[in-house]
């Protein structure tokens, strides 16, 4: 929790607001491809009212981000 996995997107869609960010996870479980993923809370960024998804195809160091849930899968 409040991390941001910055760089290695490959991918980004938006999706429903969760408290845990547990449709990422899944998604990047999903796809081989997937390293690691970050869930950005929505209404941190202007008028981004969505929550948004994104896929990581390699694993970068973690940043303190009060918007983001990430991990790593593979």
């Amino acid at each position: 929790f409040s991390t941001d996995r910055y760089g290695g997107d490959y991918r980004h869609f938006d999706l429903p607001p969760s408290a845990n960010g547990a449709a990422c996870r899944h998604a990047c479980e999903a796809e081989a491809k997937c390293r690691a993923w970050t869930y950005q809370r929505p209404g941190y960024f202007g008028q981004n009212l969505s929550a948004r998804c994104y896929l990581k195809n390699r694993v970068t160091p973690p940043r303190r981000r009060a918007y983001g849930i990430s991990g790593v899968v593979r």
